[in-house]
């Protein structure tokens, strides 16, 4: 008797023992696809929100000539430059973050800093360089 039930259950094919996987995958795919989607697009919409905040606020920077920046706010500790501000990813450029205080620069005009230029960072009261 044991030996006609195991060969009953050995007829029975595999698909209606356990659930087809294809089908299930095809069920869940849209939901994922959806999920990931809606995911990247909450993650654009931040940074893009992210980057207007930190430039909307920037302020006009005040540069600094080398010697008034020697004689006024010398290198601390034998260093040889002053550090390098931070540039932000935007589309336009020319917004800098000072390394001492956070604050955004705007140095898109071409009177207010170019390349190398030294700018003082008046929340600080230190000096940095625009890369």
């Amino acid at each position: 008797m044991a030996q006609r039930n195991l060969n009953v259950a050995a007829s029975i094919p595999s698909e209606k023992l356990t659930p087809n996987l294809n089908s299930i995958m095809k069920k869940y795919l849209n939901i994922l696809s959806a999920f990931i989607i809606g995911v990247s697009g909450v993650t654009f919409v931040a940074t893009a929100r992210g980057q207007l905040d930190s430039t909307r606020d920037a302020k006009v920077p005040k540069v600094i000539s080398p010697e008034e920046a020697a004689k006024k706010y010398p290198l601390a500790g034998g260093k040889t430059e002053y550090p390098p501000a931070v540039a932000l990813p935007t589309t336009t450029g020319g917004f800098y973050r000072s390394p001492w205080s956070n604050t955004v620069y705007n140095c898109t005009k071409k009177d207010h800093c170019g390349g190398g230029a030294l700018v003082l960072d008046e929340v600080a009261k230190k000096v940095f360089r625009i890369p």
